[in-house]
């Protein structure tokens, strides 16, 4: 009883005066905007280097392009991450929802619950990521299972299979709910049962982007598919657990806003500074800004261009081959064959030399 007592009082008495904690992050810029600043353009450089060593780009981190871009570079990235972690652990967020009849998350009640004293909150957030996890990867190869299964594809088309792993993502979430928490799990599930649909909606749009991701770098066989996507969502499993965690460990403890900014800081600092996910982020930055979203690019020369002939179609002169464009200035196209081998060779492209930009046929 007084562990219980303990840990309701923990609970209860962590609640943040949200007006007050913008009142505090705003004083903390005003104060230290200075080195704000400063923090944000050293990123930026470090950012930028990495990248064009990286891709082999032939322009100085001193070009006027290149400067003048660097704030815009910053808050690209910062956007990128955002969007993409948002957008990767919406899901689990089901685990901090509230409702009018219970006062309490599903996250709070498993804490809370008595079936779970005996562990102990570090040991209640392993149990829970091992069912999550569970859940999420056993769902996930049935999916692609019936996926590669014609004659269920045949009988309920993609419509159905898109239904059928929304409810299977849904059940799983229950049995989840059901073994961190036998005692109230059917309180949440009959009160938060449009949230838990909601939830099967989100983590399968979520899986399909993964899989999409696997299916497109595992090109030997089925078996190291289904090996590649029980790794990546078990990887995905964890992401989403360190960020339900993490908001809930930051919105308990004092200034939860200013702790929010100082590791979305780090976390952009990591992304500046690591080659593998400098090249992803600062990628798409330049790349979407360079192509107008497109990925796989097409040029329709001008009827005078002048252009390698390896960048012209055989089929067709007048089009390029399929390009990828890592980056752009303001007269000047960076650009390198999409198909192929890895290769350091860019070429560089005249704006004058381009009359049309397509998106590739494949």
């Amino acid at each position: 009883m007084n562990n219980t007592g303990h840990n309701s009082r923990t609970l209860q008495n962590h609640g943040a005066d949200w007006k007050v904690e913008v009142r505090r992050a705003a004083d903390f810029v005003m104060s230290y905007w200075a080195l704000l600043g400063i923090g944000t353009l050293v990123l930026s450089v470090i950012a930028m280097h990495g990248y064009l060593v990286e891709e082999a780009i032939p322009l100085s981190i001193t070009s006027p392009d290149v400067v003048t871009g660097l704030p815009a570079l910053f808050i690209l990235i910062a956007y990128a991450i955002f969007v993409l972690t948002c957008s990767a652990a919406l899901p689990a967020m089901v685990l901090l929802g509230r409702s009018k009849a219970l006062s309490r998350s599903l996250l709070e009640d498993m804490l809370l619950s008595r079936s779970n004293y005996s562990y102990g909150e570090h040991k209640v957030r392993m149990r829970l990521i091992m069912f999550w996890s569970l859940g999420l990867t056993v769902t996930a190869i049935i999916v692609i299972s019936l996926l590669y299964w014609p004659a269920f594809l045949n009988w309920v088309g993609y419509p159905g299979l898109l239904i059928t792993a929304t409810l299977l993502f849904s059940f799983s979430l229950i049995l989840a709910a059901r073994q961190m928490l036998p005692e109230g799990w059917k309180a949440h599930t009959k009160e938060k049962w449009g949230g838990f649909v909601w939830y099967g909606v989100i983590q399968t749009f979520v899986m399909i982007n993964v899989g999409a991701i696997v299916e497109k770098n595992v090109r030997t066989g089925l078996t190291e598919l289904f090996g590649f996507l029980i790794i990546a969502m078990l990887l995905l499993s964890i992401f989403q657990m360190v960020i339900v965690w993490g908001i809930w460990d930051v919105a308990r403890k004092p200034r939860p806003i200013i702790r929010a900014g100082g590791i979305a800081g780090i976390v952009i600092l990591v992304v500046c500074a690591m080659p593998p996910l400098n090249q992803i982020f600062v990628g798409y930055a330049m790349s979407s800004s360079a192509t107008g979203g497109r990925g796989c690019t097409v040029f329709v020369w001008a009827e005078e261009a002048k252009v390698l002939s390896e960048l012209r179609r055989e089929d067709d002169g007048l089009q390029s081959v399929d390009l990828r464009i890592p980056m752009a200035t303001k007269d000047i196209f960076y650009a390198r064959p999409w198909q192929g081998d890895v290769s350091k060779e860019i070429a560089l492209i005249p704006y004058t030399s381009v009359a049309k930009v397509m998106e590739c046929d494949s």
